[in-house]
């Protein structure tokens, strides 16, 4: 049985569990560091493809590592925390040490790249509630 659960709650469920200055997070779940579909397979696209944007059409769209940072810092007191996210589908091998995403473009276009070469650290940002 899943159980799903908002950033939030994980924020909420880990404060008191570990070290207040643990810092260390990784979301691996797949486009935990998207906030938009990358254009293309250059690396410059894919750091774009993490940035929040804000459109009057859409609203806010923020990288889920990015708001998991956010609320363990202004919820779960993680002052020092910093999560790690990947752009594409997360494949992780047998030994649970090896990434590899599976990351496509806006137009459609599919590669299979190194975790490494994907892999985007997040900072907590101002937090608007």
């Amino acid at each position: 049985m899943f159980e799903f659960i908002t950033a939030k709650e994980i924020a909420e469920k880990l404060k008191g569990k570990l070290p207040s200055d643990f810092k260390n997070f990784e979301a691996l779940t797949c486009h935990s560091a998207e906030a938009s579909a990358p254009n293309s397979l250059n690396y410059s696209d894919l750091e774009k493809a993490t940035k929040t944007t804000t459109s009057e059409e859409i609203g806010k769209r923020e990288a889920y590592a990015q708001t998991l940072v956010n609320e363990l810092k202004h919820r779960g007191s993680f002052n020092e925390a910093r999560v790690k996210g990947y752009v594409g589908a997360v494949i992780v091998d047998s030994t649970g040490k090896g990434r590899r995403s599976i990351v496509k473009t806006d137009d459609y276009n599919e590669t299979v790249m190194l975790g490494r070469d994907v892999k985007y650290y997040f900072d907590p940002s101002e937090f608007k509630k």
